[in-house]
């Protein structure tokens, strides 16, 4: 029952193989560049958390009187395939422009009350930051 359970929790690597490989195939017929193939994806970073693991005593694993933070930044990373093209990050926050970010180059957007990446969030990203800077880099609209 054990090794079934865990069976589940790791990729099938036959068939990851295989989708790797008709991708590879898929664009080399169709001619696309890695240049020109981009990926995307959020994540969240609760910056005042505590550590859920610490080197002190088992019973002193809290800091008395503290209630767990719930502050938080999303963090949208974006790079082309071949990993020649980085996207500035964006930070979703509470604030606009966050005095700890001042001297670091990231595109920080007011996002929701809780920091959430949204459609609107995303849309706005997408137009403002992520076209301009593709569009930047590879002036032909053409190329595949």
């Amino acid at each position: 029952m054990e090794i079934a359970v865990m069976s589940k929790l790791f990729a099938n690597e036959d068939y990851a193989s295989a989708f790797r490989e008709g991708l590879k195939a898929f664009l080399e017929n169709h001619g696309y560049k890695l240049d020109n193939i981009y990926n995307g994806d959020e994540t969240s970073l609760f910056w005042k958390h505590f550590p859920t693991k610490t080197f002190v005593c088992r019973n002193e694993t809290e800091a008395p009187g503290r209630k767990a933070s719930k502050d938080r930044v999303t963090i949208q990373v974006c790079s082309n395939a071949s990993g020649t093209h980085k996207i500035p990050l964006t930070f979703v926050g509470k604030s606009e422009r966050p005095r700890c970010l001042k001297n670091v180059y990231v595109n920080c957007v007011q996002g929701t009350k809780k920091s959430w990446m949204d459609c609107n969030v995303f849309t706005d990203w997408y137009k403002n930051v992520f076209i301009p800077s593709v569009k930047k880099r590879n002036p032909d609209p053409e190329a595949k």
